[in-house]
């Protein structure tokens, strides 16, 4: 996993650009790039980790590194299936450790992130329209 980057921005020369996975969530839900964490994050973690990520990221700041990272490498993608490699990755992460993250799931749920991707990326597969719309309530929190 890599550190902080910035979305990519389509070559609208090329014959038949393909938007990044970042690139169209950004689009999506009317964000700039500096909200793209913060909203995917709270749209991506389980529940109960929604709850108690305030008080964990005041006693670990770092709790979430593995998250956030995980979310910058995935705003690159271009297809679903390249999910299941970045997926793999976090699995591996070397902060993705510890029993708050892998017994308590205080950490981002890779199904519901999965879901969130291939909504983004498939707008017309359907189904998007209630996910997108909880997930914008649950991020403006």
């Amino acid at each position: 996993m890599r550190g902080a980057r910035v979305l990519p921005m389509s070559d609208s020369a090329a014959p038949h650009p393909r938007r990044s996975f970042g690139e169209r969530y950004l689009e999506k839900h009317g964000l700039t790039a500096a909200d793209y964490e913060r909203h995917l994050l709270a749209r991506a973690l389980y529940p109960h980790a929604r709850l108690l990520r305030p008080l964990v990221h005041l006693l670990r700041p770092d709790h979430f590194a593995a998250d956030l990272d995980l979310l910058r490498d995935v705003a690159l993608i271009r297809r679903s299936r390249d999910l299941a490699h970045e997926l793999n990755a976090f699995s591996h992460h070397p902060g993705n450790v510890g029993g708050l993250r892998r017994f308590f799931r205080v950490r981002i749920s890779t199904s519901r992130l999965g879901r969130i991707v291939r909504e983004t990326l498939h707008p017309s597969a359907g189904g998007d329209s209630a996910t997108a719309a909880e997930g914008d309530h649950l991020a403006a929190r």
